[in-house]
């Protein structure tokens, strides 16, 4: 690939981050209003959202996974336990460690923010099911590469 190859490509794959962005944020109110249907603040929908229902974790870990402080993963908690979402429990194998599991409202709450966030835009709906097939593909194979 030459110099102009890459630097059309480079242009390109900016355009279209840039238009991702834009569809994102298109939806700022609507996220807004999802997380409201729970009670809840975006960061802390992001935040139940990213809990494993299947595995507790340590306040710690959340931090590292969050790449956040542990006073940040603190605040979420607090308001989370608050809404009845989730509860802090002690570690089995370390009583000083206190890890974060989901309780069943919190499943049920969990379970329609992902239903309601996997409503698509009407954006998306106005594109051809071979669009929709292509863009999907592209989707998954950039997430996979992700993972590499």
């Amino acid at each position: 690939m030459g110099p102009s190859e890459r630097d059309d490509r480079e242009a390109l794959a900016s355009s279209v981050w840039q238009r991702m962005f834009e569809l994102f944020q298109s939806r700022k109110d609507e996220l807004l209003a999802i997380s409201a249907e729970v009670g809840l603040t975006p960061a802390h929908m992001h935040a139940l959202l990213a809990l494993d229902p299947d595995a507790p974790k340590p306040m710690g870990s959340l931090a590292a996974d969050w790449k956040c402080d542990a006073s940040n993963v603190t605040f979420l908690a607090d308001r989370l336990e608050e809404a009845g979402y989730v509860e802090r429990r002690v570690s089995p194998t370390d009583r000083r460690v206190k890890i974060l599991a989901l309780t069943d409202a919190g499943h049920a709450a969990r379970d329609r923010l992902r239903r309601r966030m996997s409503e698509p835009p009407d954006a998306l709906l106005t594109l051809t099911v071979d669009q929709l097939a292509a863009l999907d593909g592209v989707l998954a194979a950039l997430r996979s590469d992700e993972g590499a």
